[in-house]
């Protein structure tokens, strides 16, 4: 699907791109270790983002053991030690999560000097790095500002036969709309919202506030989560995994967006960060004020978002869609496992306007054709 672009982005040092690719994994990690206490437990989901943080650390650390014959022994350093940093921080936002122990027993024998660790100085010196990795502060993809966040409260869930679309507290209503009819779902304003294990299936969002998005485990779908954004009311972050031959029309979304184990599939997204592993021919409509990072990845390829769905603030910023960084093709030629979608392959505005909206109007396997889902 993907072959070599005529108009390869400007070329740049292999440890320059290695050192932005940390920087770019350690904002990401930290944004996300920010947001497990948002996360609801119930659904298992504060498990999973645990979880998918350590799988990040130890994936950065095999990546900068893999690279150490290209990295000066001073940036070797410094990228363990913010590695390290990243492990502590983990623990102890899962330590935060962890119910008080009713009581607590010290030894008669541990002195002050022992309770204090010698490697103080070492970690402080760590964190320094993290800090000087991330690069300008800027404030993670929160939703303090929500009523909801500051309560406790179980999940809600609701199934149908084809799969789950499961919600935090308030006020959503989701349309599912498959083969045997249309579903219609009601939650309570969510901080997440996750769409799993469907095949066949329509499933729309509308505009209920800013959430956090996951998609996994569908086959054969439409997932429209636009709406938010068109609203006014962006997701705060998105991770889609494991979808196969589906179109995932996401919209603007706040933070950062993480796509996992996609296969013939059509996503449309706008984002601040956009990272994509493990997928195979994938037609990505994008707007991102930073370069995309794809790792594992083959026969991609990228167009600019749609208007449909293009915000005027947009439009007024650098969109990088074609300035991608493979982390898995450090060569001087532009990599083969992605490339600039041509124009007469790209897909008429009329069918964001008034066929992929249309729900229940236009049936599943009518809109893949279209959007080209299925060819």
């Amino acid at each position: 699907m993907a072959s070599a672009a005529t108009n390869s982005p400007t070329e740049i040092d292999p440890k320059a791109r290695f050192f932005r690719y940390f920087q770019h994994e350690v904002t990401a990690l930290q944004e996300e270790m920010a947001r497990l206490g948002e996360t609801g437990v119930s659904g298992g989901e504060r498990a999973d983002g645990v979880e998918h943080c350590l799988a990040g650390i130890a994936r950065l650390s095999n990546e900068v053991k893999e690279s150490s014959s290209r990295i000066p022994v001073y940036d070797l350093r410094t990228y363990d030690e913010a590695i390290k940093a990243l492990s502590e921080k983990l623990q102890k936002t899962r330590a935060s999560f962890a119910p008080r122990p009713k009581f607590t027993f010290k030894s008669a024998m541990r002195t002050r000097s022992s309770m204090t660790s010698p490697k103080k100085e070492d970690r402080g010196r760590a964190e320094r790095r993290i800090e000087e990795l991330s690069g300008p502060k800027s404030a993670p993809a929160t939703m303090q500002d929500n009523p909801v966040n500051r309560k406790d409260d179980a999940v809600n869930e609701r199934e149908n036969e084809n799969g789950a679309v499961n919600a935090g507290n308030g006020n959503i209503r989701c349309m599912l709309t498959s083969m045997e009819g249309t579903h219609t779902h009601e939650f309570e304003s969510s901080v997440n919202v996750s769409v799993s294990n469907h095949e066949g299936t329509h499933v729309t969002l509308p505009d209920n506030g800013s959430l956090i998005g996951n998609i996994s485990d569908i086959h054969h779908c439409v997932v429209d989560l636009s709406a938010p954004a068109l609203g006014g009311h962006p997701l705060s972050s998105l991770a889609v995994k494991y979808v196969t031959e589906s179109l995932i029309v996401d919209g603007d979304i706040r933070g950062p967006v993480h796509i996992t184990g996609l296969e013939r599939c059509v996503i449309v997204v706008a984002s601040r960060q956009f990272r994509m592993h493990d997928c195979k021919n994938c037609d990505v409509y994008l707007h991102c004020s930073s370069r995309p990072i794809v790792e594992r990845c083959k026969g991609i390829s990228f167009a600019p978002l749609p208007e449909t769905y293009t915000k005027e603030f947009q439009r007024q910023t650098t969109n990088k869609y074609d300035q991608v960084d493979d982390f898995n093709w450090l060569k001087a030629e532009h990599s083969p496992h992605w490339r600039v979608l041509p124009l007469a392959e790209r897909i008429e505005e009329r069918v964001w306007q008034t066929i992929v909206p249309r729900e229940a109007d236009v049936n599943v396997e009518n809109i893949l054709q279209v959007t080209k889902v299925i060819r």
